[in-house]
């Protein structure tokens, strides 16, 4: 009995403590699968959290300290806003630009427009519909459409190539954030537009481009504006509804184009010789703050 009772008791320990083992290591498994299952839920909600580049929030991470032609690239080549406006975006639809085609016919005929530039152009998948439009009404202008980004410039090339034997269009890649875009741009510029771009840049890039467009010879220039936007600081590559009459840019346009029925504009100014240029803080041109003057 003592032998038996003796094995007994040994193989009873020794199977507590097997059951103990088994038991510990199930609740370290059942840990393990618990923490994994926390952190995989947490990086789902974080990465939903993650502004992407098209995003209209906060800025997007992976775009700081970015040279801006690669920002841009990057939004052609992965289709970032979309295959709307063959990458432009849903602005440079042809459906979107109705009014806008619209205004530009009638400035063209009401104002003798002969030169226009587009800076930046894109894709050009509206212009071509617009520069259809004027050759049926047998209007010819001089077309200069510039941008930064090989991708938007080749499917320009494309869009507008059956146009090029009536018009007389000129493609070329150029930085409006650069002084040497001032230079690229042919000198006495009928109409110079600038449209669905500044609100893409941070305040120092928007400032470098009014400047720019400022010192180029433009007799009329638009620039796209949001009436009721808000300004804010953002990233290269992001958006927000820039309002060009409010600070920091307080530039009161001469006249207002609506665009889009209460939420979309086209700010003209006229810049006159000896009003100034823009000085990278503010932007001095003739009609300040009387849209009548």
């Amino acid at each position: 009995m003592s032998t038996t009772s003796t094995k007994y008791t040994k193989s009873t320990k020794s199977t507590r403590s097997t059951s103990s083992t088994s038991i510990s290591f199930a609740a370290g498994a059942v840990l393990l699968i618990s923490v994994i299952t926390i952190a995989a839920v947490f990086g789902i909600l974080l990465l939903q959290e993650t502004p992407s580049p098209t995003s209209q929030g906060d800025p997007t991470p992976q775009y700081e300290n970015i040279p801006l032609r690669s920002i841009f690239d990057d939004i052609y080549k992965y289709s970032r806003w979309q295959d709307k406006g063959d990458g432009s975006g849903e602005g440079s639809e042809p459906a979107n630009t109705l009014c806008l085609r619209r205004i530009l016919t009638e400035l063209v005929q009401q104002e003798d427009v002969a030169t226009f530039v587009d800076f930046p152009c894109g894709a050009c998948k509206w212009t071509a519909v617009w520069l259809d439009e004027l050759k049926r009404l047998g209007i010819r202008i001089r077309y200069f459409g510039f941008d930064l980004t090989d991708v938007s410039l080749e499917r320009a090339q494309k869009n507008l190539g059956p146009l090029m034997s009536f018009h007389e269009i000129y493609l070329m890649q150029a930085d409006l954030t650069h002084p040497s875009s001032v230079e690229l741009v042919p000198r006495q510029i009928d109409l110079f537009m600038c449209r669905d771009t500044l609100q893409h840049l941070s305040y120092d890039m928007i400032f470098k481009a009014l400047k720019n467009i400022f010192n180029m010879d433009a007799r009329i220039i638009l620039l796209g504006s949001y009436v009721h936007g808000t300004n804010r600081r953002i990233r290269n590559g992001d958006y927000f509804d820039i309002n060009l009459a409010a600070q920091p840019f307080n530039m009161h346009p001469a006249i207002i184009y609506n665009e889009v029925a209460g939420h979309k504009y086209l700010f003209r100014y006229t810049p006159k010789v000896g009003a100034g240029t823009p000085d990278g803080k503010t932007v001095c041109f003739a009609t300040r703050a009387n849209p009548q003057s």
